[in-house]
């Protein structure tokens, strides 16, 4: 995938909202990398709970 389009789906834009505003991921940044994490929220999406 390419770094515009994680981007993308990660951020979201002005019409459609991203991964993190929908509380389904959190983002860290270590070592002037950005790592991603999968929410409480989003682990009982992938799990079947939602």
């Amino acid at each position: 995938m390419s770094p515009p389009l994680l981007s993308y789906h990660i951020n979201g834009s002005r019409e459609v909202e991203g991964l993190v505003q929908m509380e389904l991921i959190e983002t860290f940044e270590k070592r002037k990398k950005v790592e991603v994490k999968l929410s409480e929220l989003g682990r009982m999406l992938m799990s079947g709970y939602l």
